[in-house]
């Protein structure tokens, strides 16, 4: 019998295994595949985030509207939060640097 080990996160096959975010907005285009990934990442470390990211609105090249949550049913809830650009990173809060 052979013994199995993830080399990935719990936060990444979780990442892998949910559908990617839907990314909008005016400033779309500017957000890599890399920031996209790593806002999706952001509630997997908070306990008072819904999990998992399912879309984001780039509201500016260096900012972001995002909601997370698995919708079902008219009446579940979902997190919406924001993001901005510090030094390169990503941050759920403005200064935040991951």
């Amino acid at each position: 019998m052979l013994a199995s080990a993830s080399c990935v996160s719990p936060q990444t096959a979780a990442l892998l295994t949910f559908p990617r975010p839907q990314v909008q907005g005016p400033f779309a285009s500017t957000l890599s595949v890399p920031e996209m990934l790593q806002i999706a990442q952001l509630p997997w470390g908070r306990a008072d985030m819904r999990k998992p990211v399912y879309d984001i609105y780039m509201t500016a090249p260096d900012a972001a509207d995002v909601s997370s949550g698995r919708v079902v049913n008219q009446s579940d809830k979902v997190t919406g939060f924001k993001v901005r650009k510090v030094r390169g990173h990503l941050g759920d809060r403005p200064g935040l640097d991951l």
